[in-house]
C-alpha cells in the first residue's frame, strides 16, 4: 500500500507582543473601587495616588517604574447628563419654545410634574413687554452721561424647583432654578441660573475627594497620596 500526502507543517510560535495598555477612566469612585479589590496584586511602594481639586480628578498609579505594566485608573467628578442638559449656570439660553419642549420630555425631574406642566404651558405661550429707557445728557462742562435701562416683564414664574443628581453617580438634590430673560434684538432668550446649586458643587468639590482620600487610607494606608494637578509627569 503506497500513501501519498504532504507532512503536517510545524505550528508557528505565536509573536510575542507587549502588554496591553489596559489605563482606565471613570467616575471619581472607579480608582478606590479598582484597587480594593485588587489590592493582593498591587505592590504598594510602586503606586501613589494624585488628588487634582482643581478640577475634581483623583489618578491611580501602579507600577510607576515598569514601563510595560504601569496602569493609569483616572476618576472624575462630571456633571450629570441631565444637569448638564438643563444649561444651568451656562451663558447659552434658550428659546421659550425650545425650553418648553425639553421640560415636556423631562418633567420627572420635578417633584410635582403638575408644576412642569404649567410651565410648559406658559412657554408655549410666551410673551414679555420689553421696555427700554435710554437717556442721555451733555453738561456745559463737556462731561457727558448715558443711562440705559431696559426692563422686561414676561408671563413665567421667577423660578421653579427641581430634583435631580448634580454629579455622575451621585443621589439626586432638590434645588431651585431661577429664570433670567435676555434681549437680543427681536428675541427674548431664557437662562436658568441656581446659586443653590452652585454652592452645592463648591461644597461637593472638597467632600467627595475627601471621602476618596479617606477611603483608600482606610484599605491601603501605605499608599503615597499626593495633591497637585494631573499632567503628563506625574499620571503617564
Amino acid at each position: 500500500i503506497l500513501r501519498e500526502g504532504a507532512a503536517p507543517k510545524a505550528i508557528e510560535e505565536l509573536p510575542t507582543k507587549e502588554p496591553l495598555s489596559c489605563n482606565l477612566d471613570g467616575i471619581i469612585t472607579t480608582p478606590a473601587n479598582w484597587l480594593e479589590k485588587r489590592i493582593k496584586n498591587v505592590e504598594l511602594s510602586e503606586a501613589y495616588l494624585v488628588v487634582d481639586r482643581e478640577n475634581m480628578q483623583i489618578a491611580l498609579v501602579v507600577n510607576e517604574t515598569d514601563y510595560y505594566n504601569k496602569r493609569v485608573i483616572k476618576g472624575s467628578v462630571e456633571f450629570s447628563e441631565i444637569f448638564e442638559s438643563f444649561r444651568i449656570n451656562q451663558e447659552k439660553g434658550w428659546l421659550p419654545e425650545k425650553l418648553g419642549q425639553f421640560i415636556r420630555l423631562n418633567r420627572s425631574a420635578f417633584a410635582d410634574t403638575s408644576v412642569a406642566a404649567e410651565l410648559v404651558t406658559k412657554l408655549r405661550k410666551f410673551n414679555a413687554d420689553v421696555k427700554v429707557k435710554l437717556e442721555k445728557s451733555n453738561e456745559s462742562n463737556g462731561s457727558r452721561s448715558i443711562v440705559y435701562d431696559q426692563q422686561v416683564t414676561s408671563s413665567l414664574p421667577t423660578e421653579f424647583t427641581i430634583n435631580i443628581p448634580l454629579f455622575k453617580g451621585d443621589s439626586k438634590s432638590q434645588f431651585t432654578v431661577e429664570i433670567d430673560h435676555y434681549v437680543d434684538g427681536a428675541d427674548c432668550f431664557i437662562v436658568l441660573v441656581s446659586p443653590s446649586a452652585n454652592d452645592a458643587v463648591e461644597k461637593f468639590r472638597d467632600t467627595i475627594l475627601d471621602r476618596e482620600i479617606e477611603r483608600f487610607k482606610q484599605f491601603a494606608p501605605e499608599l503615597v497620596i499626593i495633591d497637585g494637578a494631573l499632567t503628563d509627569n506625574n499620571v503617564k
